[in-house]
């Protein structure tokens, strides 16, 4: 049986991104079965496109070799035959398989493949795969972020998993004070299992990543803390990150932009940088840095991981931005000199008119 918390996981991902039935189709889909001698029929997309064949084909070999290890021939049964079960044993394999079409217009296409393995025991999965729509290429994420954007990003990933999983060993250890005696046998395992879970500071390198693609966002998710053993004292389940262009917007690369279309240029000139304000609080900032003139940016502190946006002006070496959280109230200014790659200065609080000192260095 699948597990709550995969089936809470995938089925966010797909409310998120389920395309309309109002929308127009870009690709064609056939829909390919053969069935079990179990009795369970396993499915396949088969793309087709009018205008230009061989990118249909493209995308459908890339789909096949992957998942089935094999090209379908609708003459020649068998295209499951790498993961279906054995005759012999009929709980092995992947005992269910179907897909679904997330995205499908002229600058992409998102497929999720989602069933149930069984090996030593059974669980839930899905794989998803975004292709250009006008080349058949397959999408990595290194495509669609900069390299100050997907250093930003991993970061980002790294502290707000972190602070849920901080949260969620908050809850538990609460739970210990008043729980019954198995209740905390529970907690305390499950409190060991979300600390060895943790990141030690460095960003996620994306690479592990599973991601989706949608109109002026992506959404990207990674695996739980729990193997098989422990999934019943997994509350948090797989983490999912949606990244809102207006949060994460210059972070991504020209083709991100066309892709997402979000009527955007990358931004040529935006650094990431990491540092301190009142020399022990860690931040992580993402700024479009020109040689003059107007500046935009997002930062957070790496402790909260709550995204807020900076704007303002530089002269020369010297700059100044505003801050302004997610309801846009104005909350803090900071006053900086570039020297080299790093900036330094100070921040103001706004309401309180404390300056407390910053010192951010360029990744």
């Amino acid at each position: 049986m699948m597990s709550i918390n995969y089936y809470r996981s995938f089925l966010l991902l797909a409310g998120i991104l389920m395309v309309s039935a109002s929308h127009a189709q870009y690709f064609e889909v056939d829909n390919y079965e053969e069935k079990h001698t179990s009795g369970t029929v396993y499915s396949f997309p088969i793309l087709k496109l009018k205008a230009t064949t061989a990118v249909a084909q493209k995308i459908n070999e890339q789909l096949q070799k992957q998942e089935l290890e094999a090209l379908i021939s609708p003459v020649k049964k068998g295209a499951f035959a790498s993961i279906w079960p054995d005759k012999e044993n009929p709980y092995s394999g992947t005992t269910e398989y179907s897909y679904e079409i997330v995205e499908n217009n002229d600058r992409f296409i998102t497929i999720t493949f989602n069933g149930e393995g069984c090996g030593a025991y059974c669980e839930g999965f899905y794989t998803t795969y975004n292709f250009d729509s006008q080349t058949g290429a397959q999408l990595k994420i290194t495509d669609l972020l900069t390299a100050a954007g997907k250093a930003f990003i991993g970061q980002w990933i790294a502290c707000d998993k972190n602070k849920v999983i901080n949260d969620m060993i908050k809850e538990l250890k609460n739970r210990q004070k008043s729980g019954t005696a198995d209740e905390k046998q529970d907690a305390a395992e499950a409190i060991e299992m979300y600390t060895n879970c943790k990141s030690n500071g460095e960003p996620s390198s994306l690479e592990y990543e599973k991601f989706q693609l949608a109109d002026q966002k992506m959404i990207l998710s990674s695996e739980r803390c729990s193997n098989h053993a422990r999934l019943a004292l997994d509350e948090l389940g797989e983490f999912s990150y949606p990244l809102p262009l207006s949060n994460f917007g210059l972070c991504f690369s020209q083709q991100g932009h066309q892709l997402l279309n979000t009527g955007l240029n990358e931004m040529a000139t935006t650094r990431y940088m990491k540092g301190t304000i009142n020399t022990t609080i860690p931040v992580s900032m993402l700024l479009d840095l020109p040689a003059q003139g107007t500046m935009t940016g997002v930062y957070f502190y790496n402790r909260v991981a709550g995204i807020l946006h900076v704007n303002g002006n530089r002269q020369g070496n010297t700059m100044s931005f505003t801050e302004s959280d997610e309801k846009g109230i104005s909350t803090g200014r900071f006053d900086l000199i570039l020297t080299g790659n790093s900036l330094t200065g100070k921040w103001i609080n706004l309401k309180t008119m404390k300056e407390m000192p910053v010192k951010l260095t360029m990744n």
